[in-house]
């Protein structure tokens, strides 16, 4: 056990060496990093420099910044300045992050990232002599004002959109209209997976995975007590609980017309796929199913399928 800890000790060391190796300084590194210590004390700040990054340290009115530097002649300058870490707020949202990133993107000269709850703001620039960097070091370091209420401001916002859209999205469902009795009776449904132009990618019955899934058509075999051409929609909630609607304000994500010509027939009827392009749009796990009589809103088949 003691020889485990001896190697792992050492790797760790190797390891540590090597990522120390690799922030090596140019020579014009080297210089632009010791013009900008002196010119930080000539202007009342207290340099420091990061051994880990041999990044220049200080703070101005309170707040930390650092300035890296890459490159050669020119050399690539980087302010950064102190981030915003969210990983103890439970409710955090990642779209909303990058919404506010993209806020303070279009209000300030300074680019903001966000990155595993992490939000970094950095302003990027070339100079072949310090002094060119040191003459408007003062202006760019303006740039960072208000950076941060920019972003909660802006985060704020994003995030009260989100629950109402939430809470709009969780609302009951209620028909128009009393439900009432269907002549339609539903016995069966399969589910495929097909692309944009409604090429098989997957079909009924088969296995559907997340990796793959585009658009999820409904196969029903459906019989009816009376002949007529009727309407059938499907009601999906996907595994957080969330209704999934074509668009706002629609009770369905996917609907069809079926004729029925002879009662007590059962005749299958495919209704129009759902889904996105986007690999994201579907999430692994488990989907409620409803199938409706359109124009009743009576509930014909309830079931489940599996995304994995």
């Amino acid at each position: 056990m003691k020889a485990y800890r001896f190697i792992s000790a050492l790797i760790g060391l190797c390891l540590s060496v090597g990522a120390m190796a690799q922030k090596a300084l140019t020579e014009d590194g080297t210089k632009a990093q010791k013009a900008l210590v002196e010119h930080l004390r000539a202007n009342g700040l207290a340099p420091s420099i990061d051994t880990r990054d041999n990044s220049v340290c200080f703070k101005s009115n309170g707040v930390l910044y650092w300035v890296t530097f890459e490159e050669s002649s020119p050399v690539l300058y980087t302010i950064h300045r102190k981030g915003l870490n969210m990983e103890s707020d439970k409710a955090f949202k990642p779209s909303c992050a990058r919404a506010a990133c993209n806020e303070v993107n279009r209000k300030h000269n300074v680019k903001c990232v966000y990155n595993d709850k992490r939000v970094e703001f950095l302003l990027q620039t070339y100079a072949k002599n310090p002094s060119d960097f040191h003459g408007g070091f003062r202006k760019m370091l303006a740039s960072f004002k208000d950076v941060d209420v920019t972003y909660k401001n802006s985060y704020e916002t994003a995030f009260d959109k989100w629950k109402k859209d939430s809470i709009a999205t969780n609302k009951p469902i209620t028909p128009n209209t009393p439900v009432g009795n269907s002549p339609l009776k539903v016995t069966y449904i399969a589910f495929g997976n097909f692309d944009s132009q409604d090429n098989v990618i997957s079909d009924f019955d088969q296995p559907l995975r997340k990796s793959a899934c585009r658009y999820i058509k409904a196969s029903l075999d459906v019989s009816s007590t009376e002949k007529g051409i009727f309407k059938i929609g499907m009601k999906l909630i996907n595994p957080d609980g969330k209704a999934m609607v074509a668009t706002k304000g629609v009770d369905y994500c996917s609907t069809s017309n079926v004729e029925i010509k002879k009662t007590g027939k059962e005749i299958r009827c495919d209704l129009n796929s759902y889904g996105s392009d986007d690999p994201n749009f579907w999430k692994a796990g488990e989907y409620k199913v409803e199938i409706y009589d359109f124009e009743v809103g009576a509930k014909l088949y309830s079931t489940t399928f599996n995304i994995l």
